[in-house]
């Protein structure tokens, strides 16, 4: 690796905000441990990407900032990532399973749930790649948040039935101060119930700014996720917040449901119980783990 200034992370991003997440939360754990330059670069065509290096080798050499890890997350990131490999250098590190074969990046941080054999080129993780940086901070008892997903292939979605949770959630936890935060998957429907329905008695967050969701998530002790968002989940859990599940009908047996039944079993998630009060008093620190932190030293090891 080159030293200091000399040194940098491409970011290939997808346009994909659970993408970019885990990118930036693998290069930023890496940029804590060495002094490193990160720069997110958008998707783009292949053609685009050969005409801007043909530009820069012939018009620009000196300004060229070759990087030593090109990151990304996602399938829409794995040409991108190898062609400027190709071009540039670097180590091409993708996370999530890819479609293209392993063998032709230097490393893939892959969820043990995927079912990928332990290889060389394999880094297998407890979960999606979230960053724990924050998960000492003190956190306020009073605060509590409510994130909701959307419709999935995985869980079935009824906007009444997750209102109907919603409803017990507050209503059994009076002393609470609830935010709900709603994803680009939540039914119109149900954003417009939730705003008819409790904006007296929660604030309701409809769209926030690229770091409110991790501020939030490091000052709360409760957070309630609905069960179709395993990205949310991972992240909730690796912040130190006490993490409950609002309950959704599986369609059928899945690698994510699977993954949620061995994250309650391991006493990492609850599941709220429709219409009875979850007892919080048992809760005591939220369990704190940053994928992030040791996907970042595991490549700092082997690219050394």
């Amino acid at each position: 690796m080159r030293n200091q200034e000399g040194s940098f992370i491409w970011v290939v991003v997808d346009g994909k905000i659970g993408h970019e997440k885990q990118s930036l939360a693998l290069a930023n754990s890496i940029a804590r441990k060495r002094k490193i330059n990160i720069i997110k670069i958008q998707r783009k065509s292949i053609i685009r990407i050969f005409v801007e290096f043909i530009y820069q080798y012939y018009k620009a050499r000196k300004s060229i900032k070759k990087p030593d890890y090109i990151i990304g997350t996602g399938h829409g990131t794995h040409l991108n990532i190898l062609t400027l490999q190709n071009l540039y250098g670097g180590r091409a590190v993708i996370i999530m399973k890819p479609t293209l074969p392993i063998n032709w990046f230097d490393l893939c941080i892959i969820p043990k749930h995927d079912s990928v054999e332990p290889q060389a080129k394999v880094f297998l993780t407890e979960g999606a790649v979230v960053d724990g940086y924050n998960a000492n901070r003190e956190r306020d008892a009073s605060k509590a948040l409510i994130l909701l997903g959307g419709p999935s292939k995985h869980f079935y979605w009824k906007c009444d039935d997750v209102l109907k949770q919603i409803k017990n959630i507050i209503d059994t936890n009076e002393t609470l101060e609830f935010t709900i935060s709603t994803s680009r998957r939540t039914p119109d429907k149900l954003r417009d119930k939730l705003i008819n329905a409790y904006s007296n008695k929660a604030t309701i967050c409809l769209n926030y700014e690229d770091n409110w969701l991790e501020e939030q998530l490091s000052i709360t002790k409760y957070t309630w996720v609905t069960m179709d968002s395993i990205s949310m989940i991972y992240e909730s859990i690796s912040s130190g917040s006490n993490v409950l599940l609002i309950n959704l009908p599986e369609k059928k047996s899945s690698k994510i449901s699977r993954e949620i039944e061995r994250l309650i079993t391991e006493k990492k998630l609850v599941m709220n119980e429709v219409n009875k009060k979850v007892n919080l008093s048992h809760f005591s620190e939220g369990i704190k783990i940053s994928t992030a932190e040791q996907c970042a030293e595991y490549v700092l090891q082997r690219f050394k």
